[in-house]
């Protein structure tokens, strides 16, 4: 595989099909970093509602009032 091959399966992954040619270099690095960002923010999620979990496996009471 060629870089531009690998940079053309890039954009075609960020963008969709034939993104490497439809759209400006500067708007595929928006949509990765968009992505990027999106990603971040449900990680971040994920991973509040993973200790929300294990909260209540380890203390499933303490809100029982």
């Amino acid at each position: 595989m060629t870089i531009f091959e690998f940079v053309e399966q890039l954009c075609d992954i960020i963008g969709g099909e034939d993104a490497y040619y439809r759209f400006e270099k500067e708007e595929l690095i928006k949509m990765c970093q968009e992505m990027s960002t999106s990603h971040e923010e449900y990680q971040n999620l994920q991973e509040c509602k993973d200790a929300a979990d294990a909260h209540e496996t380890f203390y499933p009471n303490i809100c029982d009032v």
